[in-house]
């Protein structure tokens, strides 16, 4: 899997951007936030945080200028009902918006999204709920990495992915560390 790219940012296209690496041209969909971002960056070198998708009849790449922003693009990848394109056009929002919409349980703001239908955004919101972290007003974070992790362990282990982020949702404030939450979980999960 290739987990970044580094290289000469030759050319903007509608929806992708193309890193020229070693006299190799990769092209890389993005946001059209990345893309106004990159507009002044061509010529110059970049480094792009990056999510390979590989199918049979498909092999992209989806490109990102911030860490969290791809940590969450893969994050809504596990999503029910969510693929690359959607999980693209979700993070056309600030994710502080996102998260906000998540946390008020905003099912039309979600359903607007290009590939989100009402009953995808709802599943959206049951899933993430409890595992994003709260906002204050403009504040822009960076993903739970710690819930995250959490989450691909007991997933790894056999849970099933409701559950999971049911559970995650009711994590105590006192469960900060990996350990205690870990723990926290597989107990609740047991039961």
């Amino acid at each position: 899997m290739i987990a970044f790219l580094e290289g000469k940012l030759s050319a903007l296209e509608t929806a992708s951007i193309l890193i020229n690496i070693g006299g190799v041209g990769y092209r890389v969909h993005c946001t059209k936030k990345t893309l106004q971002k990159c507009a002044s960056k061509v010529g110059e070198s970049v480094l792009v945080f990056t999510y390979h998708h590989i199918r049979e009849d498909r092999n992209d790449l989806f490109g990102f200028l911030e860490k969290e922003e791809s940590q969450f693009y893969e994050h809504l990848l596990g999503l029910s009902g969510i693929g690359p394109k959607t999980a693209l056009e979700i993070l056309e929002f600030p994710l502080s918006q996102i998260f906000e919409a998540v946390a008020a349980e905003e099912v039309s703001f979600l359903a607007q999204i290009k590939g989100l239908g009402k009953k995808t955004a709802s599943r959206m919101i049951l899933e993430l709920k409890g595992s994003l972290p709260r906002l204050s007003a403009g504040e822009e974070s960076s993903f739970s990495v710690f819930h995250q992790d959490i989450e691909q362990a007991l997933l790894n282990l056999g849970f099933p992915r409701e559950r999971v982020s049911r559970v995650m949702g009711n994590l105590p404030a006192e469960k900060n560390t990996e350990e205690s939450a870990l723990k926290w979980a597989l107990k609740e999960l047991s039961m």
